[in-house]
């Protein structure tokens, strides 16, 4: 669905690079979910997702695998018949998937608390490496309770997991 389905399609025709309404919450002026090429995410309620992603939330669907039939079928996309070990398979990945996005979720707003030393330490990492606020956003970099870096491990618009640099010199670096 994804490499056949543009993400503009879904969320009313938008612009890649624009701003609109998010389908997370109840959004206000001005537009808060930002369109990128394969995806949208929105910087007041950090909700982040897919073309299955963003049809699950506009339409309410309980899981994703009912989101995609339903996508799939308004777009006239035939998906191959899978079978219940294939389907258990990619429920459980989905499952993984929305796991690392809650960690993801969870750290980076930990890295933006204001009144945190932790996080003012890795706020200050970053900033001495060129890292600014907009890139430390998109990518949603964030620390974990011990004030380490989390850097997501990115695969087109899905968390795979986590990378962490360790601070302070400790070893290994990075896990």
């Amino acid at each position: 669905l994804r490499a056949n389905i543009d993400i503009t399609e879904v969320v009313d025709g938008a612009e890649v690079g624009e701003k609109v309404y998010c389908v997370a919450h109840e959004d206000t002026d001005p537009p808060d979910m930002h369109v990128y090429e394969d995806h949208v995410h929105c910087y007041v309620c950090e909700f982040h997702a897919d073309v299955t992603g963003v049809w699950k939330a506009m339409h309410g669907f309980p899981s994703m695998w009912e989101a995609a039939q339903d996508l799939a079928a308004k777009f006239k996309l035939e998906l191959p018949e899978v079978s219940p070990e294939a389907r258990a398979r990619y429920e459980e990945r989905r499952r993984k998937e929305d796991e690392h996005a809650r960690v993801t979720l969870e750290r980076h707003t930990a890295l933006q608390d204001p009144e945190n030393p932790k996080a003012r330490m890795v706020r200050e990492y970053l900033s001495g490496r060129g890292i600014t606020d907009d890139i430390r956003d998109r990518y949603m970099l964030g620390m974990t309770a011990i004030g380490d870096l989390n850097i997501p491990f990115w695969v087109g618009s899905q968390v795979h997991g986590q990378v962490i640099r360790r601070l302070e010199g400790r070893q290994p670096k990075y896990m």
